[in-house]
């Protein structure tokens, strides 16, 4: 079969088929159309009453908005209550020399004790470094009681200091007071044996027995 034949044999082949597409396609809408031309027509007044907006509720000032989805979140929790329950601390640093601060001391046990003379409580114990120095971290009142001057409470809490090195008498500090945030610092001089007459212990009183 020679081309000319061959093209003039799929062309008549696709009109064919085109036409039997668009038979079948009127077939399928034929029902359709029917039933569109047989839908009653409907005044202008019916077209606006089927289109108007739906009524919208009153709302009731009574009841609660309803949620629109949008899951509620909780509001903060109130943590003032939690500040009142911590814990405040300040620091001590304790510095032991001779001859006034000349010399420090290095390796001497500085114990430092909570209430009274008679009924000391251990809360800290460390041993002085080479420049002489040992700091230790002490739990306060709330640093607020100092901007309250009618409170019953002392604004600082007040600690003991026993220092011991050989070849030199103990040395105790009464009522050292320590506040919140503040590094509080207590000097101490050691004395030898030979310059203390007899004494056995320095003791120096309490020295928060002052108005601030």
């Amino acid at each position: 079969m020679n081309s000319d034949i061959m093209q003039r044999y799929m062309s008549q082949a696709m009109k064919m088929y085109k036409a039997h597409l668009q038979a079948e396609n009127k077939e399928e809408a034929a029902p359709v159309l029917a039933e569109m031309e047989n839908v009653p027509e409907r005044s202008p007044d019916e077209a606006n009453q089927e289109s108007a907006p739906l009524p919208v509720p009153e709302a009731n000032e009574n009841e609660p908005p309803v949620p629109m989805g949008i899951p509620e979140i909780a509001p903060p929790a109130d943590i003032s209550e939690q500040l009142k329950e911590e814990k405040s601390y300040g620091t001590l640093t304790v510095n032991v020399s001779l001859t006034r601060g000349l010399f420090p001391v290095a390796g001497a046990t500085v114990r430092v004790f909570f209430g009274p003379y008679e009924n000391y409580a251990l809360v800290g114990e460390e041993q002085t470094d080479e420049s002489g120095k040992a700091v230790f971290r002490l739990e306060t009142p709330s640093a607020e009681l100092s901007e309250t001057p009618d409170s019953a409470q002392k604004p600082y809490a007040t600690y003991s200091v026993v220092v011991d090195a050989p070849g030199y008498l103990r040395h105790i500090n009464l009522g050292v007071p320590v506040f919140a945030g503040i590094n509080s610092v207590q000097d101490v001089v050691l004395t030898a044996p030979s310059a203390a007459n007899g004494t056995e212990d320095i003791v120096v009183p309490d020295e928060s027995d002052y108005d601030l």
